[in-house]
């Protein structure tokens, strides 16, 4: 006997597959904070970027501006990523955590 029916386990994937895609925010901004690291270690040693980092800057129309700029704006990116994708799972979560409470509540009234 399936506890849920179709439409619900539809439900229960979709709230998977979003908490999957939001995996993904975590992973660019992990990659950010990379590129802010190799960005300060050319920066300490008064060098340019790296090829790819360089490219990532030119991406983000940041190629131009002062290093200082550059560190700034990358690390309020990966911050936003962060800040964002916490809001989006702490919503996400409570309407999945009321969501299984309404069905248990219905199952056991049953």
């Amino acid at each position: 006997m399936l506890l849920l029916d179709k439409k619900d386990r539809i439900k229960i994937l979709a709230v998977a597959v979003i908490q999957i895609l939001l995996g993904f925010l975590d992973l660019v901004s992990v990659v950010i904070i990379g590129l802010l690291g190799a960005l300060s270690i050319s920066g300490v040693k008064s060098e340019e970027p790296t090829k790819r980092v360089q490219s990532v800057l030119e991406f983000l129309s940041l190629s131009e501006k002062t290093f200082q700029y550059q560190f700034a704006a990358l690390g309020v990116i990966a911050a936003g990523f962060l800040i964002v994708k916490t809001v989006l799972s702490l919503i996400l979560i409570r309407k999945t955590l009321f969501f299984l409470a309404h069905k248990a509540a219905t199952m056991s009234s049953e």
